[in-house]
């Protein structure tokens, strides 16, 4: 087994967030699951924040934390989709499907397994200012079926490019860069 990152390691817990809102919202996050939209500018922590949230939420969050990075799915061809070992097995056999098609299953398959260590699971959309919109309408039904038993988190540079029924059924976060005694601190 790899050891782990340097990162990973030294990851912030939600304690460590340097902005009190925040860590205020995403703290009653964990006790109350809900949908959110984080929101910030880049490098303001918005994944580093995400990830303390399942942290503290999940008891095993190597299972119950689904991260799927909008931007660099797009970006990439769909052989490279169909090969990425998170995406295979929901893949394995479409290869004539579209790229919205892909993530829309990716996205599907893993809303519908139940979640490993507790009562729901959580599932990060990082840079959702890529989706276009019919992928968001298909995301929005997705998160009707499963409200249940999966948090879904969304990040983003640009809330305004989500549509309408998304930012509804999400908590907004946002979260803006530290200043410089939160920093100190």
């Amino acid at each position: 087994m790899d050891a782990p990152l340097w990162t990973e390691t030294h990851a912030p817990g939600l304690d460590d967030l340097p902005q009190p809102e925040v860590r205020d919202r995403l703290r009653r996050a964990v006790d109350e699951p809900m949908n959110l939209v984080v929101q910030g500018p880049p490098g303001v922590g918005k994944t580093a924040a995400v990830r303390a949230l399942a942290h503290e939420a999940h008891a095993d969050p190597e299972n119950d934390l689904i991260e799927l990075n909008v931007a660099d799915f797009f970006n990439r061809t769909k052989k490279q989709i169909r090969a990425d070992p998170r995406f295979e097995q929901f893949l394995d056999g479409r290869s004539r499907m579209a790229k919205r098609d892909m993530i829309n299953r990716v996205l599907k398959e893993s809303a519908g397994y139940a979640p490993m260590s507790g009562e729901y699971k959580t599932i990060v959309l990082d840079n959702a200012e890529s989706i276009r919109e019919d992928f968001q309408q298909a995301l929005r039904r997705v998160m009707e079926q499963h409200h249940r038993t999966t948090q879904f988190v969304i990040t983003t540079r640009q809330p305004s490019k989500l549509i309408p029924p998304i930012r509804s059924r999400c908590f907004p976060v946002p979260m803006p860069a530290p200043d410089d005694e939160a920093l100190e601190a």
